[in-house]
């Protein structure tokens, strides 16, 4: 892994009154990294683990996943792979 390509956040605690428009984490580990009352519209993630990760009150309004492993994940309590199962089968039938 080149230098370059990584962004040291450990001491990166808070960004009080500036705005980033565009921030690049590349080639990080920002395990156990805690969001909170961020703005983060258009958003991308791309090849991020977040394996046991929890998302809580959070406004998914038109998000789109794609190429994802979806094992064990849960929406409100209904696991989402069977949800999804379900769709399927019934929008077969019609």
């Amino acid at each position: 892994m080149e230098r370059e390509n990584i962004m040291d956040v450990t001491h990166l605690v808070r960004v009080n009154g500036q705005s980033a428009r565009c921030l690049l984490i590349e080639a990080s580990d920002v395990s156990g990294v805690v969001l909170k009352n961020v703005n983060a519209t258009g958003a991308q993630l791309t090849d991020v683990d977040i394996t046991g990760g929890t998302v809580t009150n959070c406004n998914l309004t038109g998000l789109t996943v794609t190429g994802c492993t979806l094992e064990g994940v849960t929406i409100n309590g209904v696991p989402l792979q069977e949800a999804l199962d379900f769709w399927k089968e019934t929008t077969k039938a019609e």
